[in-house]
């Protein structure tokens, strides 16, 4: 069996959630992982044997696939001093550079693509859009995870958009914890409660948000007025208008011109 090495620039939280998801496949003989956030990396190496810290000139030497899971400004002061070849595949999980531009950083690479995850591909089980498709991306990821190719990259910046949305998804849970918490709830207890509520959204929402939201909002119901009150204070237009700002800024950092 041919032995898959790889190697990832960038051990923040994100980058050790995709050592974890590559750590998975049986199939990886070698994960060499850059240095830097010390704590992060010793942990994996306990985790794993095939963990191992590189440098980045030595990674390259040694690995076939690298995946980028750099802050933009650091990825574009460190890749152009590295020595890419027509072995070397490239996944980027970097949100405000393009893959023109990543060509560009990678000059010589066999294949470049852009991978959207976010920390949950740790324990697998996740759905991860690509853009171009790539047979590299499936190779690593696509045993644990559902990949697809999005049919351009504006398209694949708009799903990204989006996960700019969980940070006000989570502050209603915390004006939820903190409001039980100020009538008289254990502060813990309210933060677990509120925590549950989440895992009945998941499950509420199985055969599609709208179905979900039929489902929990019984007319005349607790949850129907909340509903109604936030649609009437016009909370639904906030979160489009700040999806659109989200998208744009994308696109700007990209040097993508919208339509």
């Amino acid at each position: 069996m041919t032995e898959i090495t790889v190697g990832i620039l960038g051990i923040g939280r994100l980058g050790e959630a995709l050592a974890k998801a590559v750590l998975l496949h049986p199939g990886i003989s070698s994960l060499r992982v850059s240095r830097r956030n010390a704590g992060r990396v010793e942990n994996l190496v306990k985790q794993d044997s095939r963990v191992q810290p590189t440098d980045p000139e030595q990674m390259i030497d040694e690995c076939d696939y690298v995946i980028l899971a750099l802050l933009p400004d650091v990825a574009r002061q460190l890749l152009p001093t590295l020595k890419f070849e027509a072995r070397h595949h490239i996944i980027s999980a970097i949100a405000e550079i393009s893959h023109t531009e990543l060509q560009a950083l990678t000059q010589g690479a066999g294949s470049v693509c852009r991978l959207l995850a976010l920390p949950a591909i740790a324990g697998g089980q996740q759905t991860l859009p690509m853009y171009p498709h790539s047979a590299s991306a499936e190779l690593l990821f696509g045993q644990h995870n559902h990949l697809f190719p999005t049919s351009s990259e504006k398209e694949f910046l708009t799903l990204w958009s989006t996960t700019g949305i969980l940070s006000a998804v989570m502050m209603v849970g915390k004006v939820a914890a903190d409001w039980m918490a100020a009538a008289g709830i254990d502060p813990k207890r309210a933060d677990s409660y509120a925590r549950i509520l989440f895992s009945e959204v998941y499950g509420a929402t199985a055969d599609g948000i709208d179905h979900g939201i039929e489902h929990v909002s019984t007319p005349g119901g607790l949850n129907a007025m909340t509903y109604q009150y936030l649609k009437d204070t016009g909370c639904e237009g906030h979160v489009r208008d700040n999806l659109q700002n989200i998208f744009n800024r994308l696109l700007a950092n990209n040097k993508i011109t919208p339509e």
